[in-house]
């Protein structure tokens, strides 16, 4: 992979144009040529439409699907910039308001107001149509800061207001990660309910399920599962989530994954299934 374009891509992988990359290789470097300039929009758009009155070849589907995926990709990433610039064209009114609720109208300060729980100063953002895929120094979105904390209320606010569910850190974990991790099942909830990856896998391949599996969170794991989250997924360690739960000492959690399918047969990169180590 082209860990320029990956990067441009904000690490989604399925974004990559890997079948253009292979089989498609002119195309595949003018993507690369232009994918950092205005161009880029109008050149997926001329490789969708054939203009050349049926003569020209067209692309087999999964290639055309790449190509679709790369322009919803880039029109998202154009509006996103658009909204990037109200940072730099100030609303007076709503800089006034944001300052007097005690927070600099700027991305650190609408971070610094979800982190705050601040509801009237996020509200002063939202209405202001601020960008909602800006991130701190972790990589985290608004949405994966709410999340994280729980913050119900918030996080319905920027789901309404259009922030992506599968934003990913920079180690490629998503909100439902963190709030899985936390122990948040109300957020679990919140975005089981908006249908996300339930088995959507980070950088190391690992899933909301262990996430939760790593701090013995019974119940956000019961919503995971009953979500249908596949309990014999492994990380890039071979590790499943019944073989996390077993090493960390959750009983329960190893009684209501095998309840559930889990495999106890598997065996992790260390050669250990979980049979052996909940036997330990």
């Amino acid at each position: 992979m082209n860990e320029r374009l990956l990067k441009i891509l904000d690490g989604n992988k399925e974004f990559y144009p890997s079948i253009l990359e292979e089989r498609f290789p002119r195309v595949f470097n003018k993507i690369l040529e232009l994918c950092e300039t205005k161009l880029i929009d109008a050149y997926l758009l001329d490789l969708m439409v054939d203009n050349s009155g049926g003569t020209r070849q067209g692309f087999p589907p999964d290639a055309a699907g790449e190509i679709v995926r790369l322009d919803k990709y880039f029109s998202t990433l154009d509006a996103r910039r658009k909204k990037q610039d109200i940072w730099n064209n100030i609303p007076e009114l709503k800089r006034l308001e944001a300052e007097r609720l005690g927070f600099a109208f700027t991305p650190q300060g609408f971070l610094k107001a979800i982190e705050s729980d601040n509801h009237d100063a996020v509200r002063v953002f939202l209405s202001s149509g601020v960008d909602l895929e800006v991130k701190d120094e972790r990589g985290w979105t608004p949405l994966m800061i709410a999340a994280a904390n729980g913050k119900e209320i918030l996080a319905k606010l920027l789901i309404h207001s259009g922030a992506r569910l599968m934003a990913r850190d920079m180690n490629g974990f998503t909100p439902l990660h963190w709030a899985a991790l936390k122990g948040m099942s109300n957020i679990v909830e919140l975005l089981i309910s908006k249908e996300v990856d339930v088995d959507s896998q980070s950088k190391f391949k690992w899933t909301a399920l262990m996430q939760a599996c790593t701090k013995g969170h019974y119940q956000v794991c019961s919503i995971l599962l009953a979500a249908g989250a596949n309990a014999n997924l492994t990380n890039s360690e071979g590790s499943t989530a019944l073989q996390i739960s077993a090493n960390k000492g959750y009983q329960e959690l190893v009684q209501l994954l095998s309840a559930e399918g889990a495999d106890h047969n598997l065996k992790s990169d260390s050669g250990s299934s979980t049979l052996k180590l909940s036997d330990k």
